[in-house]
């Protein structure tokens, strides 16, 4: 007799009407391509856009009250500060998330995605181990 494994229940699916994805790299100016995500987003050439820090994550919204703007390549380039204070270089890959619902941009720095996939595959090591 064969038994089935338990299948953990699925989360909600996310599809593209709620957010969109994207795994770019820094280039030697900071810049990401991010055209798609902004696109997205409903933002264009000029809108002012406000960077935050929020655990490690950079944030990007829209703020009427920022001094940037959006540039006309819809190419994000990341101040200077911002890359030091979480540890983002030149050539490190970091992921796009454009939240739709909340009508911002978060960008995970290559470290904090390494944390996440440690994280994620240390829950799989402990459902495994339950299994058995």
């Amino acid at each position: 007799m064969v038994t089935a494994l338990p299948v953990p229940l699925l989360e909600p699916l996310v599809d593209n009407s709620t957010a969109g994805f994207a795994l770019v790299r820094v280039d030697g100016s900071g810049a990401v391509a991010s055209k798609a995500a902004i696109t997205l987003l409903g933002w264009s050439a000029g809108t002012p856009i406000r960077y935050d820090v929020r655990s490690g994550l950079i944030v990007v919204t829209a703020d009427p009250t920022a001094g940037r703007r959006m540039p006309a390549k819809l190419n994000l380039v990341l101040p200077t500060k911002i890359r030091s204070r979480c540890r983002v270089r030149a050539g490190d890959q970091v992921f796009l998330a454009a939240l739709l619902e909340h009508k911002l941009l978060v960008i995970y720095p290559q470290r904090r995605l390494y944390d996440m996939v440690l994280a994620y595959h240390a829950t799989l090591r402990t459902e495994l181990s339950s299994i058995s």
